[in-house]
């Protein structure tokens, strides 16, 4: 047989009509061209579509290439879209590079749009081709997980074993610290979420950590200055004297800490400065052993330093006595005010001093 008959291969895969023509030696010439409408390597036409064809000679059919990959099709809104609208344009206008992904989301509903990222650089939805990659990923909602982790009992056990646990089994965790005296610092006291119960991923369980014996500041105007001393064990307490005008000496005067305000024995400890009352500030003896150079220091340690604002004025006057040195004071050897102001006088050393008379000597 020289001559065989050609069937119709039209809508019909490119790969048939191979196999036909080398059963049938007959040569195949395959021309491509795109085509919106037909699929990919589906043919179009054929040279001869009635009668026969002599073997050795040439069939020649046109293939289709599929939508063309550099046809411009302007990209919808897909913010404005649900997951079946997009998809629906994708396939209506054989966006194939355009991938759909759908993902687990807390907040946004499912089939709601997430987001869009353009692979290939520099492509705007106005410009967009075919042949452009994308991926537009879509809401599937709230993972929903089943409760199958079993809650192990925490309590008395340290924090670092429910850190441990809920990260291996992917839960989240929660602590609060409270006092606690009879659970040691760092030991969880209670969980929220009891022993033996179920839980899904991403559940919270929340865990009460021990920081301690609750200890309170106590009341130091039940104490007085060498027994707040004592009772400052184990705080960190200054305890100074002031002068005042109306507190007795030795008297409580004030705490910078309220009294019963509370800190545990993990915490640092507080800072706190108790004070008592020197009483009213004595004015004490300058005269003849006191020099000029030495009243700031003696007015600053023995008065100001001690809360009491006790100034001094001097003036000097003609003395005999070592220049420099106090020999007059307006007030001494008394109790002063707490705002007071003393006058100071100061020896000039410009009287040389008188020598006693000589007595007569006794006759021999």
């Amino acid at each position: 047989m020289t001559h065989v008959s050609v069937p119709n291969f039209k809508g019909k895969e490119l790969a048939d009509a191979r196999s036909w023509t080398t059963e049938n030696d007959v040569k195949l010439k395959v021309e491509q061209k795109y085509d919106f409408k037909t699929e990919t390597n589906v043919i179009l036409k054929q040279s001869i579509t009635k009668g026969k064809i002599k073997k050795g000679t040439e069939l020649v059919v046109e293939a289709s290439l599929g939508p063309d990959p550099k046809e411009v099709i302007p990209l919808p809104d897909f913010k404005k879209m649900k997951l079946k609208d997009a998809k629906k344009w994708i396939s209506e206008n054989k966006a194939d590079n355009l991938a759909i992904i759908e993902e687990y989301s807390e907040t946004i509903a499912a089939s709601d749009f997430i987001k869009f990222e353009m692979t290939t650089k520099d492509v705007k939805a106005e410009n967009y081709k075919r042949k452009d990659k994308g991926k537009v990923y879509f809401s599937k909602g709230k993972e929903v997980y089943e409760k199958d982790i079993t809650v192990p009992d925490f309590a008395g056990k340290a924090k670092e074993e429910a850190v441990e646990w809920t990260k291996k089994n992917e839960i989240q965790l929660k602590t609060e610290e409270e006092d606690s005296n009879t659970v040691e610092i760092g030991k969880i006291i209670s969980q929220s979420v009891a022993k033996d119960q179920k839980m899904a991923k991403k559940e919270t369980i929340t865990i009460k950590v021990s920081k301690g014996k609750a200890l309170s500041i106590p009341d130091f105007s039940q104490y007085t200055l060498q027994e707040a001393e004592a009772k400052a064990e184990g705080l960190q307490v200054q305890v100074k004297q002031t002068f005042n005008d109306t507190v007795p000496y030795g008297r409580f005067i004030g705490q910078s800490i309220e009294a019963g305000t509370k800190y545990s024995e993990k915490g640092e400890k507080p800072s706190l400065l108790v004070t008592y009352s020197a009483g009213k500030p004595f004015l004490k003896d300058l005269k003849d052993t006191t020099l000029e150079g030495d009243l700031q220091k003696i007015f600053y340690e023995d008065y100001q330093s001690k809360g009491a604002n006790i100034t001094y004025q001097v003036y000097y006057v003609d003395s005999s006595v070592t220049k420099g040195t106090v020999v007059q004071m307006s007030k001494y050897n008394e109790f002063v005010p707490i705002d007071y102001v003393v006058q100071i006088g100061i020896s000039r050393g410009n009287i040389q001093p008188t020598e006693p008379d000589k007595q007569p000597s006794e006759p021999e």
